[in-house]
């Protein structure tokens, strides 16, 4: 595809795995580990990458800016926030780096729906909206922050709230790029993992 555009990308790296029963950001799908895979997205598609969480020091590409969640929240919110507050863009593409099936082309398409000024753009497939590959303007942050510091409080309940200003991307839109529900799978269980292997 094209040439990585002045923007940002925020890689989500946290989590604990629990359900994996391994650090999921080491395992390997293709030639790739998952984290691999997620940064080689993010830098065809951009020029800054900033990664959350809390990474090891071998897990800590050179180039690329390595911050902590954010603290009082949890979850993606916690990672979203923090790198909001980190980016050098007005905006930023968030791409979980547990979701290797998502396309540079559906990438560079959710920035260019962004460039219209939204205060984000998030897929929404299945009646679901989809927080971990979408656009967040950096007026995000600050209210991420505030909506979502409860025990319970989760980032599609974020979108809910600001519907009116977010573009969500439908089911239509996204078939040009690709089945919703491969494209936002991500890989949670061993399971998921020799699902994906037999897709990779």
């Amino acid at each position: 595809m094209g040439p990585a555009t002045r923007g940002s990308v925020i890689i989500l790296a946290g989590g604990q795995s629990r359900r994996m029963g391994v650090d999921k950001r080491r395992l390997e799908l293709g030639p790739h580990t998952l984290l691999e895979t997620a940064l080689h997205s993010a830098r065809r598609v951009c020029s800054e990458v900033v990664m959350v969480g809390r990474l090891p020091p071998d897990l800590r590409p050179p180039n690329v800016r390595c911050v902590d969640d954010c603290p009082g929240l949890r979850g993606p919110a916690a990672g979203i926030a923090a790198g909001l507050q980190a980016i050098s863009s007005p905006r930023a593409l968030v791409l979980a780096c547990d979701m290797p099936f998502v396309t540079e082309a559906l990438l560079r398409h959710l920035l260019t729906r962004a460039a219209e000024g939204w205060l984000a753009v998030a897929p929404r497939s299945a009646g679901r909206w989809e927080p971990l590959c979408a656009v967040y303007s950096t007026e995000c942050g600050a209210l991420v922050e505030r909506e979502c510091a409860g025990e319970h409080a989760a980032v599609r309940g974020f979108l809910e709230n600001h519907c009116d200003e977010i573009l969500a991307l439908g089911e239509q839109e996204l078939a040009r790029f690709g089945e919703p529900s491969q494209l936002f799978a991500n890989l949670n269980t061993p399971e998921d993992v020799k699902r994906a292997a037999r897709l990779a």
